[in-house]
């Protein structure tokens, strides 16, 4: 990820940082933030599994989450994470990502690509991360199409397939 220190922001970076535009963050660093989310401010270090089983399906290790610190308030949590929660409802840009069984906490997400110079026309990517169930959370899920072909908002051409993946997931909870 890449963010300009403060002291170089103009007015004008000021105003479009509010919506993030000219910040660069990877989609495990957003995946990360989520998570401070949906886990009431608190940041745990990130994990690939849980366990490890051998073939017989012992389990061979544990891992357990780890708190790292507070982050956010929790009310400032729960502030962000009804504004998410609104994404998905009537009028907000995530509608597609909407589960029949589950409350959805959604961010979508649509950047113009940048060469470093400026912005490149007609080259964007398209995101959506979001958590469900929102008001007990379970899991993150993050998808990001580079250069989609039929539109580039996150909120039409990710929020599909962000809601067909939260769908199979489902089915383990």
């Amino acid at each position: 990820g890449w963010i300009g220190p403060p002291a170089d922001w103009s007015t004008m970076k000021l105003t479009r940082a509010a919506f993030v535009q000219g910040v660069c963050v990877s989609q495990l660093q957003m995946a990360v933030a989520t998570c401070v989310i949906a886990n009431e401010g608190r940041l745990m270090r990130p994990s690939l599994v849980s366990r490890i089983e051998s073939p017989q399906g012992r389990v061979l290790q544990q891992f357990e989450p780890q708190f790292v610190r507070t982050v956010v308030r929790p009310q400032t949590a729960l502030q962000v994470k009804e504004a998410m929660k609104a994404v998905v409802g009537p009028g907000g840009t995530g509608v597609l990502a909407a589960m029949d069984r589950y409350t959805v906490a959604l961010k979508t997400g649509t950047a113009q690509k940048s060469n470093g110079q400026g912005y490149l026309r007609g080259r964007y990517y398209a995101s959506v991360i979001g958590f469900f169930p929102a008001d007990a959370p379970q899991v993150v899920i993050a998808v990001a199409l580079d250069e989609p072909q039929n539109g580039y908002y996150g909120g039409i051409v990710v929020a599909p397939v962000f809601r067909s993946i939260a769908e199979q997931v489902a089915t383990c909870l």
